[in-house]
């Protein structure tokens, strides 16, 4: 919880306010935080399964990523937008460094949170 929470306002510091006209620092800011917190929140969620640390790094990036895609590829069939590379890198970016920040503070600064989930219910314990 302390990890999803953390990216969350990481997120909310890295991304740009909501309006429609995005100017296009506004625009990168919000496609690397997004990515980011995705790819951090899916590290988290695949950190209580028994998959290996090399293949959670992988899928939490490639999961944030695989939606970066979809997002330009849907911009590339609206009028007056195209598919766009530079929003592809910023996305790479932020799913890379999500999944490190996540993977870091699993291993370093997250030893005594425990997460259960079970039965329709989400149980999430810190121990100080």
């Amino acid at each position: 919880m302390k990890t999803i929470l953390l990216m969350f306002f990481l997120t909310l510091s890295l991304s740009a306010n909501g309006s429609n006209n995005l100017s296009f620092e506004e625009d990168k800011k919000l496609h690397l935080g997004v990515s980011f917190l995705i790819s951090g929140v899916s590290e988290t969620i695949l950190e209580k399964t028994t998959i290996s640390n090399k293949e959670k790094f992988i899928y939490s990036t490639a999961f944030s990523l695989s939606i970066g895609i979809i997002k330009e590829i849907k911009d590339s069939q609206e009028i007056n937008n195209y598919f766009s590379l530079a929003d592809l890198t910023y996305d790479f970016i932020g799913s890379l460094s999500g999944a490190a920040t996540s993977y870091y503070i699993h291993r370093y600064f997250d030893k005594n949170t425990n997460v259960n989930l079970s039965n329709k219910q989400i149980n999430i314990s810190y121990s100080f």
